[in-house]
């Protein structure tokens, strides 16, 4: 139907005979999928060459127009990331029920160093949010805090963004929530009534619904976090202990609603010697052995 061409490709040609462009993105590290709202598409643009970002499009997905585009540093938000810093964009549909006001609105979301929230039909930043914890979601990481894992859109019935933070090096686990957030920053009170605070700085911690204190297991070198695919009611996670130089987990469940562990199961020296680069990703039943270990890296609840 049609096209949008945002790179240089194919062959040089001339004096440089058969040699290709550059496709550094497909090469770069970080790449940001596309969000798709009512009928209008969001994409990131890489800057060529190098390692930032040009900025964000939006763009009629019938027709290719494009609606409005938006550089890094707009919106990286105010102390926000922008150029060569990693962007986190988000899509969020809130059904804002009020006592005057029905019905559902929109917001695309950066959670680079602060969270932003912008307006999905112009762009313009709506507020930003500051504070949150700097953790890793690589999941070679090893110890300390992981996190944000998120859930987007569909985590309860109104559509609200759910954090989850965990650190096995100090046994907590921490849940986030968007409207807590914003209603213990004195947004909303009422209801479920949304009306944005244009332009207003909000405190992140204000936006934890729990943070509870998690099993300590010795001999752990950290978790891992995790999300089922399931139905999202549950949180997982694994400890992972490679002291010995083979390594051993301990894979966890814990309740999405309220943090409780539970069950937990030990799993010994299944992995290659030295690998840290595994997270589990899938249904969590009762934390019973799917798999056996096998060659190819098909191990109990998901693929190495």
């Amino acid at each position: 139907m049609w096209a949008r061409n945002q790179y240089i490709g194919g062959v040089v040609g001339g004096d440089h005979g058969d040699l290709n462009y550059y496709q550094a993105p497909t090469y770069q590290s970080y790449w940001v999928p596309p969000i798709i709202i009512n009928g209008r598409l969001y994409y990131m643009e890489r800057q060529v060459p190098g390692n930032g970002w040009v900025g964000l499009h939006c763009v009629d997905i019938h027709t290719g127009q494009e609606l409005w585009f938006k550089t890094a540093a707009q919106i990286g938000g105010a102390g926000g990331s922008g150029g060569g810093v990693a962007m986190n964009i988000y899509g969020q549909i809130f059904d804002a029920e009020g006592v005057n006001g029905h019905g559902a609105e929109a917001f695309i979301w950066n959670f680079g160093t602060n969270w932003t929230a912008f307006d999905a039909n112009s762009g313009n930043q709506i507020y930003t949010i500051y504070g949150a914890p700097t953790g890793t979601t690589t999941a070679s990481a090893v110890g300390g805090l992981t996190g944000p894992n998120l859930l987007i859109g569909s985590a309860d019935s109104i559509g609200s963004i759910i954090a989850y933070y965990i650190n096995g090096r100090d046994n907590w686990l921490l849940k986030w929530n968007s409207t807590t957030c914003l209603i213990n920053n004195g947004i909303n009170a009422v209801s479920n009534l949304y009306l944005p605070p244009i332009g207003q700085a909000l405190n992140w911690s204000k936006g934890i619904d729990f943070n509870i204190t998690t099993p300590d297991r010795p001999g752990e070198q950290g978790f891992f976090l995790g999300l089922p695919a399931s139905d999202g009611n549950d949180v997982f996670a694994q400890t992972v202990d490679i002291s010995t130089g083979a390594e051993s987990i301990t894979l966890c469940a814990y309740s999405a609603a309220d943090g409780h562990e539970l069950w937990s199961s030990d799993f010994k020296n299944v992995f290659t010697p030295g690998s840290t680069s595994y997270e589990f990703f899938g249904p969590v039943g009762f934390g019973t052995e799917l798999f056996g270990p096998v060659s190819f890296g098909i191990y109990v609840f998901g693929v190495v």
